[in-house]
């Protein structure tokens, strides 16, 4: 693969990952039973051969050689097994593509893998056809034209031959080179870069969806992430209705061309004033009246609803808005972008954060990340603006499951009367046995006489306010709302949908004023230090702090301020373990508990970022031991971001961030690890939540110094 890709591969590691999803989806029985046809190791070794030709040239010459090659070699191999042999004046059958050879699976899927790589890669794509599937399949069968008929001179395989690996190439393609939509604005927690390809990767694996349902939408990049299909219907939610407005504002067409020509104008301005800080500073002041009179005018608390006929009734700052100017619209969407241009600590927005450099980056955003950010909100069916925390207000899990999409409509009410015995099933297929499409439609949805349609599926993105996280403007999050949530998921995943969940793994220590908290934590995981007998001393601030003055580059330091300093750190090293005890009673535990009760495997991806594990110990990322460095992750508190889901899934590659494009070594780099959700639970309890044992634990004063008791 060339140097141009975004995630760094070698060749390998792709092979071997293309036969764990093979393997995965046999194991899984979403497709069809696999059985592979054994080559021997020569004709293995052949294809393996052919695919790190393949994998290793660029040049469009050799390109075409190589395919020949491929194609040549796979007629040769199959013929010598007498793989669907040819019969006289008929096609190839494909019913033997299930017994195909696993190694010339792999090579004909890296065949179109690589086209479509090829093509996305060229500078100069004028007069090149753009591969695709059909394509390849077409040349694998070496197609020729005999008294107006296509002969297949070589093996042919129907358009559905890539449902037997579960992922399609395209696909692949698209998750495995995921690009981050850019932005000028970074609203706080979106979901972007390695989180934003995280999304990605495991929307591919929920099997068959109808509806997708990002319940807190934030800065609707969840949604911008995935890469969305024509037979899924998107959705989004939000509570804040200033973001509600902005979302329209990308959405609607006429809205959005006019929002990208009053920013382009301010940009102009700014770059003609040459980035004047007083003018971007006028800007942010502008755009932080504007959202004050329009939280004003709309304000919070008063959500969609349902209707007395179960049907979604708009909120009457909805019912306002659809009468607003346009200008109105525009004008406060241009604020949410001023505003969350400009984030100091706390990703709290401030015009302290407008300098000339940070102006110089505001202004050399591309139109292109806008336009492809416009062309993803404006496939949303329904924008909501529901509380999913509030127990008055939510509905829109239980709305969603077993929902319809637009397409199903036709023969909705229909299926479930099938589901719940009300029309026998051969009675319900003798009804539409004059309209092919509701005819379609069934058989989509597994109707046959022996099978009843299977439940219509949503697929809900959960990335809901952190518990233990103050800052939220719906209030924050306590933990009966969030078991709550939790079980309101499963509810759903039991009737058929799907849930992806995610959430910080720990509540973690960031940033360089908790080192004093990490001594204090790095202590209390010495088991040895743990009172024998109560009243025993377990720390002294002279402990904690031996290690602290030793980094300081003034050894003569006020000891009155150490104890001071010693009893705080202390008391938010309690704190933080008492919290993280929280985390993990009223999350992972909920969910591992639904995941018992409804006899359903859930999973975790753990995101490990390698930076400060390699600071510490090098050769865990050498040996990739992923177990060991999630350990240390918990151990130190590292950040820890997780996924969970109550689908299984490959784990996604390596994930190398370069940021904004850039060329050369990475930024960032990531890898990932997969746990059940009772294994994740298991180590959480082993290496962080040691709280219980201090929950009734106090900071007390001993002599000249304090004390855990």
């Amino acid at each position: 693969m060339s140097q141009s890709t975004y995630n760094d591969w070698n060749a390998e590691e792709f092979f071997n990952t293309l036969l764990e999803i093979l393997r995965f989806f046999r194991k899984k029985g979403l497709r069809k039973e696999i059985r592979d046809t054994q080559l021997d190791e020569a004709d293995n070794k052949q294809i393996y051969n052919l695919y790190l030709e393949l994998w290793a040239e660029n040049t469009n010459q050799g390109y075409d050689i190589i395919y020949k090659k491929c194609r040549s070699t796979i007629k040769d191999i199959l013929d010598r097994y007498h793989y669907q042999p040819v019969i006289p004046n008929r096609k190839r059958s494909n019913a033997g593509m299930a017994h195909l050879p696993v190694y010339i699976k792999v090579l004909i899927y890296y065949m179109t893998y690589r086209a479509i790589e090829l093509y996305e890669q060229m500078d100069n794509k004028k007069g090149v056809i753009k591969p695709t599937q059909k394509g390849i399949l077409r040349f694998i069968a070496n197609l020729t034209t005999v008294n107006g008929k296509e002969i297949a001179q070589g093996y042919q395989f129907s358009e559905k031959t890539f449902t037997n690996f579960g992922i399609s190439p395209r696909v692949f393609y698209e998750i495995h080179n995921y690009k981050q939509i850019e932005l000028p604005n970074s609203y706080p927690g979106a979901k972007k870069r390695y989180l934003g390809y995280c999304l990605n990767y495991l929307t591919a694996y929920a099997g068959t969806v109808d509806n997708f349902l990002d319940l807190f939408g934030g800065s609707a990049f969840a949604t911008a992430a995935i890469l969305q299909q024509d037979t899924i219907d998107y959705f989004i939610n939000e509570y804040d209705f200033f973001l509600i407005n902005y979302y329209r504002v990308m959405a609607e067409k006429h809205l959005y061309h006019k929002f990208i020509r009053e920013l382009t104008t301010d940009v102009n301005e700014l770059q003609k004033r040459n980035y004047d800080v007083s003018f971007g500073q006028e800007l942010f002041e502008t755009g932080k009246q504007a959202q004050k009179e329009f939280e004003q005018n709309y304000p919070m608390g008063q959500p969609d609803s349902l209707n007395s006929r179960g049907m979604v009734q708009d909120s009457q700052n909805m019912e306002k808005w659809r009468k607003d100017t346009d200008d109105k619209k525009v004008e406060v969407a241009e604020a949410y972008t001023y505003l969350y241009s400009f984030l100091t600590t706390g990703a709290k927005s401030s015009k302290g954060a407008i300098k000339t450099s940070n102006l110089k980056k505001f202004c050399s955003f591309s139109k292109e990340g806008y336009h492809q950010f416009h062309k993803k909100l404006k496939r949303l069916k329904r924008i909501y603006n529901s509380d999913e925390l509030n127990t008055q207000t939510e509905f829109l899990i239980e709305y969603f499951t077993n929902k319809a999409p637009d397409k199903y409509k036709l023969v909705e009410k229909l299926v479930k009367d099938i589901r719940e015995d009300i029309i026998p099933i051969d009675v319900a297929m003798q009804s539409v046995e004059d309209n092919k499409k509701a005819q379609e439609l069934l058989r989509l949805l597994g109707c046959t006489s022996k099978k009843k349609p299977r439940p219509f599926r949503t697929l809900f993105y959960s990335d809901s306010p952190y518990l233990n996280t103050g800052g939220y403007k719906a209030g924050n999050i306590d933990a009966p709302t969030m078991r709550r949530l939790i079980r309101r998921l499963a509810d759903a995943s039991r009737e058929g949908s799907h849930f992806i969940f995610s959430c910080r793994g720990t509540k973690s220590i960031e940033g360089g004023k908790y080192s004093e908290i990490s001594d204090v934590m790095r202590r209390m995981e010495d088991r040895e230090a743990f009172p024998k007998k109560e009243g025993d001393i377990l720390l002294d601030c002279t402990q904690i702090y031996e290690d602290c003055i030793s980094r300081r580059s003034n050894d003569i330091y006020d000891i009155s301020r150490i104890y001071r300093d010693a009893k705080k750190a202390m008391k938010k090293a309690l704190n933080l373990l008492k919290e993280n005890q929280s985390i993990y009673e009223n999350l992972f535990q909920v969910f591992s508990e639904c995941s018992k009760e409804n006899d359903t495997t859930y999973y975790v991806l753990v995101c490990i970022l390698k930076k400060p594990i390699r600071k510490v110990n090098e050769d865990l990322i050498k040996n990739n031991d992923k177990d060991a460095m999630v350990q240390m992750m918990l151990e130190r508190l590292f950040v820890t971001e997780v996924f969970i889901t109550d689908f299984d899934f490959v784990l996604p590659p390596d994930y190398n961030d370069y940021g904004s494009g850039k060329k050369g070594k990475p930024r960032y780099e990531y890898t990932f690890a997969k746990y059940k959700i009772d294994e994740f639970c298991q180590l959480l309890e082993q290496y962080l939540f040691k709280s219980k044992l201090y929950l009734n634990t106090k900071v007390i004063k001993k002599g000249d110094g304090y004390i855990f008791k």
